[in-house]
């Protein structure tokens, strides 16, 4: 923008109108000065506006890379979240796996413990009855031990014992009949 000389404001107004030239007065000495002090401030105002826009653009840049930055973060938690949850649904298919063939194991030791069991049962239950048919034939027909009842029992526990370990089973029955478990 070009400064105008003092002089010029008045020959404008002169040679604008027709009219003569403008006679310097206290008047106008003071809108002179009035002109100046705006002309300075004018200035002043311009070099903070473009300060302003200076600081304008230089947070506009500033904002466009915090919004970058915090998408691309946004993007790489997004990413690492799923890694991690696909990584603890793969470990937790591992544990239930192993849970599943641990229980399938038990199982199956189970069945296997429960047909021991009804074996054994039957095995003993055939094993005493046919030693309860050999005493008591023995009593009856008097020609077996004269044996006390102690005696017998312990021949019976004898035997038992034996057969036991025979079947690679351990001590049964137990030493009094209290010991003797129901089922």
């Amino acid at each position: 923008m070009a400064t105008r000389d003092d002089s010029d404001i008045g020959r404008e107004g002169a040679n604008a109108e027709g009219l003569a030239p403008y006679e310097p007065s206290a008047d106008r000495d003071a809108l002179l000065q009035e002109v100046h002090e705006l002309r300075r401030r004018l200035r002043r105002l311009e070099e903070d506006l473009a300060g302003y826009r200076s600081r304008e653009e230089l947070l506009d840049k500033k904002l466009q890379l915090a919004t970058t930055y915090a998408a691309r973060l946004t993007e790489e938690g997004r990413r690492d979240g799923q890694i991690a949850l696909r990584k603890a649904r793969a470990r937790a298919d591992e544990i239930l796996g192993d849970i599943e063939r641990k229980r399938s194991r038990a199982e199956r030791e189970l069945l296997r413990l429960h047909q021991v069991t009804a074996e054994t049962r039957a095995s003993l239950s055939g094993f005493l009855t046919t030693a309860l048919e050999r005493l008591r034939v023995g009593l009856d027909d008097g020609a077996g031990p004269s044996a006390s009842s102690a005696e017998a029992e312990e021949a019976l526990r004898d035997v038992l014992q034996r057969k036991l370990q025979t079947d690679g089973l351990t001590a049964w029955p137990p030493s009094s009949p209290n010991e003797v478990p129901n089922g």
